[in-house]
C-alpha cells in the first residue's frame, strides 16, 4: 500500500442515513488520527514548545564515507528557544534539532523548521528511525510529519500526554 489507493466501483446502492454514515466515518478517522498521536508522543524523549531562532546547515562530524543518493538527507540545523518542557529534560532553554533539508521523496513529510516559527516538538534522541545508517547523525531529530504541531494544540497534547503515563 502507498500513499494513496484506488477504488473500482463494481455495484451501487442507495443508502438512506448518509449523513449518520459519514459522521461515524469521520468520528472513526479522528479516533485513529488521535491513536497515532499518541504513540509518537510515546515514543518522544522530549517534548518541547519553543520559538526557532535561527536555521543553518549541519556540519557533520563524522569521518565516514558517505553514500552518494539522492535519498540523502541533507542535514539542516534548527536552534529552538525553550518556551516549555513538555516531556524529559531539554538539555538548556536552547535546543538544536536535526532536520533533513532535502525535498526527496523520501523526506519529503518530515517538518522543515522555518526561523521565527512557533510550535510544538516532538523530539527523538540519536534516531534510529529513518534512513540508512551511515547517513545518521547524533543529537535531537524531529523527522516524522506528527513532530510539529501548531502552539494553538497544547491543550490537546498535554491531554494525551497526562493520559499517557
Amino acid at each position: 500500500f502507498g500513499e494513496s489507493i484506488a477504488v473500482v466501483d463494481v455495484s451501487s446502492a442507495e443508502v438512506r442515513d448518509g449523513p449518520r454514515i459519514a459522521e461515524e466515518v469521520a468520528e472513526v478517522v479522528a479516533a485513529l488520527e488521535q491513536d497515532k498521536l499518541k504513540e509518537r508522543l510515546k515514543q518522544a524523549h522530549l517534548v518541547i514548545v519553543g520559538r526557532v531562532v535561527a536555521t543553518r546547515p549541519h556540519k557533520t562530524k563524522s569521518k565516514r564515507r558517505q553514500p552518494i543518493t539522492e535519498h540523502a538527507p541533507d542535514w539542516w540545523e534548527a536552534v529552538i528557544a525553550v518556551e516549555s518542557v513538555e516531556k524529559g529534560e531539554a538539555p538548556g532553554d536552547r535546543v538544536t534539532v536535526l532536520y533533513p533539508g532535502s525535498t526527496d521523496e523520501f523526506w519529503l513529510g518530515s517538518p522543515k523548521p522555518e526561523e521565527g516559527a512557533t510550535g510544538i516538538w516532538l523530539l527523538q534522541r540519536d534516531q534510529s528511525e529513518r534512513g540508512w545508517p551511515a547517513m545518521r547523525v547524533p543529537g535531537w531529530t524531529a523527522l516524522d510529519p506528527l513532530d510539529a504541531h501548531l502552539s494553538q494544540e497544547l491543550d490537546q497534547i498535554r491531554a494525551l500526554l497526562t493520559g499517557e503515563r
